[in-house]
């Protein structure tokens, strides 16, 4: 205690100079035990302070009762007590002890508050001039009973010492509260924490964080307020319920956190530094420029504001909860490995994200890749999607997975309502070394960009609808447990489909040649194309489709030679293979190929192969019932036939009338170029067999809605000797 008392001594020494008035002051120290403040015996030299007087107090219970004024004030230990008012116009030095009662101390010239700890108990303390200064790292003023200090001009925190326990604390007895009205500062140069640790914390005026951290963990009530954060300072909203009016503004270059406890902004947001939230809920709900760099480690951060658009620096996202109504622009690189996405609002990225870890959720928001690289290469990483979640990748989302079929990447369907992928850029399934499964599991996908298969699979199974753009396998395998639908665009390459395919637009087998399967059924409507390549006689060197189960057929079949490959008389490509087959291709495209050349289309029951034969040769067209089932519809056979002649024959015994009535035009001319053509004799046998007429109307001379064996016989001699 003598020390103290030296050193409180020392200290007001210093300050004496700098306090008007206080010179000739006689220093009154008070003798410890317990007294009245009006009890002259209990001061040395006797008798009780009046204002022109230096105070020292560093032992025993001084009860203040009756309101005074003093010069300077060292409160070294002890407790003053009491339902008097002190006023001190000099210095106020409390460097340990207590002040307790009902009363108010009130410091017009300013306070040092050095090393100790302190008792608030009840009294109010004002500092009402000058500026207080709390500036080593064991400063502690312990609140209790609803005791208050005021500050009303400025206030200093400094703290080197890492998280020290500088600050205003509770320590269970009812806490305080501190209102700030004029500036509270936290000093550069340094890097510790000061804490209002269960003080409730009510700011009128001015909190500045230069360097260091300022937690804020007992709530409050701010008005009209106004707190910055300068880098590399922290200022930390670490417990309880704080509220920010409208009239507040919250802004610098440094970090905003929320550690603990409910953060609710509604005024003014702009951090150009970083919002950390590493606990409780932070909520924008006012009126918000920039977030800065967006840190979220757990706890949830809000943003409902009303700001439609919120511009983010980057997003690190390692657990915790994201949440809200905003869109969220993400200019920077970014990253994902834990936590929850909700609310309705859209997460933007612009630059790409990471995603690595392990379970994520996306609930109800949509996440949008509008720019960069997504990369999701962790075996057990994957997104759980919930109440109408949507992904919209319109960049480029890379999977690589080398942990078979045991792990669990991709995106998953986490019930409530699951969720929808939309791929307007390249989803791609990456190579090398990702023999693993890749799964979309109950999420529905629709590609109108690129998917693409280089390794492993990739698997969906919430259905697969492609209205535009490429599906691509070049070496892996593409799996569906609904019909890979492609409305649109092309599915193409040499890999494998594990599922059934619906085509009503376009397949290209091969990478520019090869093989693509097929490991279920294939359907091909009017309004789907078979592209296919040929390149040379090797079977690499063509294209082929193979189909393990069944193929109903219609549309379209492109041919087309590439490579500079000109084929022989005689050559055969077997470009479609399958177990059984329904109907067949109506429009066969690129079969002259000059010469003297032409390709004829033969269908059989498990293939279809095109045959190089002599553009003067008319091929027989022979209707048979497919795989010879007894009620099957008759399936048409192309094949070659004795140069100038031709014949039509049909399953069922038909007696053709010797002189067919044909109607005044070129019967069995379906393009309408003024000949028939050999393509044109099948499509007619085929239309004779069930096929709709519109596929040539053309063959129906009479006009009765059908093709007979008469006409078959007229479209015959008029490929034979030409449209008259």
């Amino acid at each position: 205690m003598a020390q103290r008392g030296r050193l409180a001594i020392l200290i007001v020494a210093a300050w004496l100079a700098a306090q008007p008035g206080s010179a000739g002051a006689v220093n009154k120290s008070y003798t410890g035990g317990a007294g009245a403040w009006t009890d002259d015996a209990k001061w040395d030299p006797p008798g009780q302070p009046d204002a022109g007087d230096d105070v020292t107090i560093s032992s025993g219970v001084v009860d203040l009762d009756v309101d005074t004024t003093i010069a300077i004030l060292a409160l070294n230990g002890g407790n003053l007590t009491g339902s008097g008012a002190l006023t001190v116009t000099g210095a106020l030095i409390w460097a340990s002890g207590a002040m307790t009662g009902s009363g108010t101390t009130v410091a017009t010239a300013g306070m040092m508050l050095p090393s100790g700890r302190k008792v608030l108990d009840q009294r109010s303390v004002v500092l009402s001039g000058g500026s207080a200064a709390m500036n080593a790292a064991a400063s502690a003023v312990v609140m209790r009973h609803g005791a208050t200090f005021t500050n009303q001009t400025t206030f200093e925190l400094s703290n080197d010492a890492g998280l020290g326990s500088q600050g205003f604390f509770d320590d269970g007895t009812g806490g305080g509260t501190f209102n700030n009205e004029g500036t509270l500062r936290k000093l550069s140069s340094n890097s510790g924490t000061s804490r209002f640790s269960g003080v409730t914390f009510n700011n009128t005026g001015s909190v500045e964080v230069q360097a260091g951290r300022l937690a804020l963990g007992g709530g409050g009530t701010h008005s009209g307020a106004t707190f910055t954060a300068v880098a590399p300072g922290v200022l930390d909203f670490a417990g309880g319920d704080h509220l920010l009016d409208a009239a507040c503004n919250v802004t610098g270059t440094g970090t905003a956190a929320c550690s603990g406890g409910t953060a609710i902004h509604l005024g003014a947001y702009s951090v150009s530094g970083t919002t950390r939230v590493s606990g409780g809920e932070l909520m924008l709900n006012g009126s918000v420029g920039t977030v800065g760099e967006l840190e979220i480690t757990s706890g949830t951060a809000d943003f409902s504001s009303s700001t439609a658009q919120i511009s983010v620096g980057a997003l690190t996202q390692s657990g915790g909860t994201l949440s809200g109504s905003d869109t969220l622009v993400v200019a920077g690189p970014s990253s994902w490995t834990s936590g929850t996405m909700s609310g309705s609002g859209t997460t933007l990225f612009m630059a790409g994200i990471a995603l690595g870890g392990t379970s994520k959720t996306l609930n109800q928001r949509t996440l949008v890749l509008s720019g960069g690289t997504a990369a999701m290469n962790a075996n057990v990483s994957f997104i759980s999607m919930r109440n109408g979640a949507t992904f919209t990748n319109q960049g480029t989302l890379e999977l690589s997975n080398d942990g078979g079929l045991t792990n669990n990447q991709g995106f998953f369907d986490g019930g409530s309502g699951s969720g929808a992928f939309n791929n307007h850029g390249t989803l791609r399934k990456l190579s090398a070394g990702n023999s693993g499964v890749s799964r979309f599991s109950g999420v529905p996908l629709t590609n109108t960009g690129t998917v693409e298969v280089q390794a492993g699979a990739l698997s969906f199974s919430g259905g697969f609808t492609q209205t535009a753009g490429t599906t691509r396998l070049s070496g892996g395998t593409l799996i569906s447990t609904t019909a890979l639908a492609i409305n649109g665009g092309t599915l193409e390459g040499t890999g494998t489909v594990e599922g059934d395919v619906v085509n009503g637009a376009h397949v290209t087998p091969g990478l520019p040649t090869g093989t693509l399967s097929i490991d279920g059924a294939y359907t091909q409507t009017a309004g789907g194309t078979l592209n296919v390549d040929i390149g040379g006689p090797a079977s690499i060197q063509f294209d082929r489709l193979s189909i393990s189960g069944s193929a109903m057929l219609s549309g379209t079949l492109d041919i087309r030679f590439v490579g500079g490959f000109v084929p022989t008389l005689g050559q055969s490509f077997e470009v479609m293979t399958f177990a059984s087959r329904s109907g067949s291709i109506a429009i066969f495209n690129g079969t002259a190929i000059g010469g003297g050349l032409s390709v004829a289309p033969v269908v059989g029951d498990s293939d279809l192969t095109l045959q190089i034969v002599s553009s003067s040769e008319i091929p027989t067209a022979t209707a048979t019932a497919s795989g010879g089932t007894a009620g099957a519809s008759p399936t048409p056979t192309a094949t070659g036939s004795t140069p100038g002649t031709a014949t039509a024959t049909a399953a069922t015994s038909t007696t053709p009338t010797p002189t067919p009535t044909i109607a005044p035009h070129c019967v069995g001319d379906c393009d309408g170029n003024g000949a028939v053509q050999i393509q044109e004799l099948i499509l007619a046998v085929n239309i004779a067999l069930g096929m709709p007429l519109a596929n040539c109307a053309a063959i129906d001379a009479n006009f009765d809605g059908a093709a007979t064996v008469n006409e078959l016989v007229a479209a015959v001699l008029n490929a034979l000797d030409g449209c008259s």
